[in-house]
């Protein structure tokens, strides 16, 4: 009667952080900081911790009368309920990778997912022109003058955009500054925004001098479509209406655009940071790239990648970056699986009388072997269903409250089914081969020294 009391004590704890974690996910972070969005994380984490005693026992319920109709003698002996305590930190602590696993995979699924559809519709033009010193960590390398000029008279070239960044403090915030062709990017760009048409407020953006601001800039600054943004000019601060607000994935600061036309007037800067080359069509992409080089040659130090091979590029950096997050993920798992052979042979050192009991009254060694297989199953199952459950809330928080108020991206939800089934057979295949080890121990338990064990 006491453990049933401390358990709906635990359960109840539980569920009233699992609540206010819900609840925390609506406050609003402090200086930029989703501090809110972490302590809801780990309301989660610590929430279905506390839930793992209640599951065991429903879990053993079920089992118990799931077996009583399948049966065997094996199957009777299998009881998480008899050392509940360590078996309930085992459960929790694979539960736990599991549900880090889980969230993390489904965040990077979600954010790969997002990024793909971005890049293709933002890398729209068949080749790229960028300074070479650009890759070796010159940000602010232009393309000689002239460079606009010979791309758009090279054989094959539909149009040309050319495209100027540099970085500028705004509020005390280093965002970037971009300037375009607004007239080519309504016609052959990707540009989407968060709410409008696309063509009409390109449109308008380049009559009447308005700016288009990227979201990041849009969720830090609480500015939209329709607010004013001033910036500092060569000829002193100057008001721009906002006329859009659109989707970027490439900045952290935020990004504002404007025509280049109005650019170059208000700055003072003709200079170039880099071309969008769109081929006319039914051209060969590779043929023409020679041909820029050709054209380009009296100016070197530029590079020209073909689209296919840029968003390859990006994809792969993509990748790389979050390979470390796997390999911290593995041994989190690996650290669980531990703890659940030291939970098993602690149980085998305790029963060590029972199963010689057992062997007096018939189980031979492989009967004993399978009964530890068959608990260290049982464990790996419900601690499965428990990081699944909790990884889903988790995978939430980490999209739509701690990524979107660190950075400002929308990342739209991605579920990975076959990861995630993979990742209940890895950590279930994981879990019954770390019970190898103690149903070894326990099928050499010598019957003579386990009736005789005190």
């Amino acid at each position: 009667a006491a453990r049933q009391a401390r358990t709906g004590w635990t359960a109840a704890a539980g569920l009233s952080l699992l609540g206010t974690a819900a609840l925390l996910t609506r406050l609003d972070p402090i200086h930029g900081v989703p501090l809110f969005g972490y302590l809801s994380a780990f309301g989660i984490v610590a929430g279905f911790a506390l839930l793992t005693p209640l599951s065991l026992r429903l879990f053993s319920t079920l089992f118990r009368f799931s077996r009583l109709s399948s049966g065997g003698p094996v199957g009777m002996l299998i009881d998480l309920t008899r050392s509940a305590g360590k078996n309930g930190v085992a459960v929790a602590s694979l539960a736990l990778a599991v549900a880090m696993l889980v969230s993390v995979s489904i965040m990077v699924a979600s954010f790969r997912s997002t990024m793909e559809s971005w890049i293709g519709r933002r890398l729209r033009a068949d080749l790229y022109v960028n300074p070479v010193v650009r890759f070796i960590g010159n940000r602010s390398a232009v393309l000689p003058r002239g460079a606009a000029e010979a791309a758009a008279r090279t054989r094959g070239v539909l149009a040309v955009d050319g495209f100027r960044t540099r970085r500028i403090t705004y509020r005390d915030w280093r965002i970037l500054l971009g300037a375009g062709d607004l007239r080519v990017l309504r016609d052959h760009g990707g540009l989407t925004f968060l709410s409008g048409d696309r063509r009409d407020i390109l449109d308008r953006a380049r009559a009447k001098g308005e700016a288009l601001v990227s979201e990041v800039f849009s969720n830090r600054f609480g500015l939209g479509r329709g607010d004013r943004v001033t910036l500092d000019t060569a000829q002193g601060p100057r008001p721009f209406r906002i006329a859009g607000v659109f989707y970027d994935y490439s900045t952290e600061g935020g990004l504002v655009i404007l025509d280049r036309g109005l650019y170059r007037r208000l700055w003072e800067d003709d200079r170039l940071s880099a071309l969008a080359v769109y081929v006319q069509p039914g051209a060969d992409p590779g043929r023409v790239k020679e041909d820029l080089y050709a054209a380009l040659g009296a100016r070197r130090g530029v590079a020209v990648f073909e689209n296919r091979r840029l968003r390859r590029h990006i994809l792969q950096i993509f990748d790389q970056t979050f390979a470390i997050t796997y390999a911290l993920e593995g041994v989190a798992l690996v650290t669980a699986v531990l703890g659940i052979v030291t939970v098993l042979l602690t149980n085998v050192l305790e029963r060590t009388r029972e199963i010689g009991l057992l062997r007096v009254i018939g189980f031979d060694r492989k009967q004993v072997a399978a009964w530890v297989v068959g608990e260290a199953a049982a464990i790996g199952i419900l601690a499965n269903t428990l990081g699944l459950l909790a990884g889903g809330p988790l995978a939430l928080i980490l999209i739509f409250v701690i990524n979107k108020q660190s950075f400002g991206w929308t990342i739209q939800l991605h579920w990975p089914p076959i990861w995630l089934a993979g990742y209940f057979g890895l950590t279930l295949a994981a879990a019954l081969l770390g019970a190898l080890w103690p149903a070894r121990a326990a099928a050499n338990v010598e019957v003579k020294e386990a009736i005789h064990f005190e």
